[in-house]
């Protein structure tokens, strides 16, 4: 994994304010002092192949979220890269990635984040919320 392109792009997280919730107020209509901070969209994207998805007994020898895309998987994630920055061509695109904490999402995003300008990328930031329920083993 190259994590130096991941952090290399890690930015801080800008601060933003929401106008208040009442009854009174359209959320619609925000005033020149506050920024509407709701995604216009959410996109979700699914790792490329791993090698569990291939042979199951890499589970028995490797930590789920240390098993690795294979070539294959590299190959699906640009595919996702480029067919992601055709839907994302605004000019001015701000976009936040979240990623869970497995290898296997970090490798996408890592074959993923070439086809986007340093500009618009505000953050990528592992999100453990995100990642498979472990609930044990029960083979």
């Amino acid at each position: 994994l190259s994590s130096s392109s991941l952090s290399s792009r890690t930015l801080s997280t800008p601060t933003w304010t929401v106008p208040p919730n009442n009854n009174n107020s359209n959320t619609n209509n925000l005033s020149k002092n506050n920024v509407d901070f709701r995604p216009r969209r959410i996109i979700l994207i699914r790792h490329g192949q791993s090698e569990g998805n291939v042979d199951e007994r890499a589970y028995v020898t490797t930590a789920d979220w240390r098993i690795p895309l294979t070539e294959v998987g590299r190959k699906q994630a640009k595919e996702a890269g480029k067919e992601l920055r055709e839907k994302i061509c605004e000019q001015d695109a701000s976009i936040v990635f979240y990623y869970s904490p497995y290898l296997r999402t970090k490798q996408t995003l890592d074959e993923i984040m070439p086809y986007f300008d340093e500009k618009e990328v505000v953050s990528c930031m592992e999100e453990p919320r995100i990642c498979e329920q472990q609930i044990g083993n029960f083979q």
